[in-house]
């Protein structure tokens, strides 16, 4: 016999939607204005290009265009990757 319990449909929080749309904008505006990318989500603010603690092959990869916030935030992000990192290998 089949199950004929109803289940309710899971349904996004305002909280959820509204920051989907902000995503959809940040998208939208970072192609067209020279907004930040953003580091935790979407940013707003003024960036500018620069060149991250990376090391990849292809250069254009090493460079990211972000805030003075955001670039402080990614920074601190790959210096703990780079210090795990080096951490395994002695």
């Amino acid at each position: 016999m089949a199950n004929t319990k109803h289940h309710k449909q899971w349904k996004p929080s305002l909280r959820n939607r509204i920051y989907r749309i902000k995503i959809k904008v940040h998208k939208w505006a970072i192609k067209k204005f020279p907004f930040c990318h953003g580091a935790d989500g979407p940013c707003f603010h003024k960036g500018k290009r620069r060149h991250q603690y990376t090391a990849y092959v292809n250069d254009e990869m090493n460079w990211v265009f972000l805030c003075n916030e955001c670039a402080h935030i990614n920074d601190e992000r790959w210096q703990e990757r780079w210090d795990e990192y080096y951490a395994g290998l002695m």
